[in-house]
């Protein structure tokens, strides 16, 4: 499965990175939103996993960015900012799947991951799910 990590701490994006890899799915990096941008622009994804707080922003609109781009792809939206304590991420950011509160073990983003990919195999329009 094709996936776009975006995160501006490269201690995280490389475990993050290191984990999907040994899962057998392919990655690419973005630091910054801008640069997401430029690589959606170029390749479609079938998960995105987005920290909330990046240099350029936050990741909200970027998140309905890659719903237009890649419809089918499913988001993983990741803060360690006390927001969003009650849910309001779901009508703030409606394109985004899932939210994980950080810090959290890789177990956890491993077994959403795998879940993320049942679900989008289980979906008969989810075209860039093959693994």
């Amino acid at each position: 499965m094709h996936c776009l990590i975006v995160e501006d701490d490269l201690e995280v994006s490389g475990e993050q990175t290191v984990l999907l890899e040994e899962m057998g799915h392919d990655v690419t990096v973005a630091a910054s939103i801008s640069e997401a941008r430029q690589i959606l622009r170029a390749r479609k994804f079938a998960l995105v996993l987005m920290e909330y707080m990046l240099p350029d922003g936050t990741s909200e609109l970027l998140s309905d960015h890659v719903s237009a781009s890649c419809p089918n792809a499913r988001i993983i939206m990741m803060t360690g900012k006390p927001i969003f304590l009650y849910g309001e991420h779901a009508t703030l950011t409606p394109c985004v799947d899932w939210l994980m509160r950080k810090p959290f073990p890789l177990g956890d983003l491993k077994a959403l991951v795998d879940y993320a990919v049942i679900d989008a195999n289980q979906c008969p329009t989810h075209q860039y799910a093959t693994i």
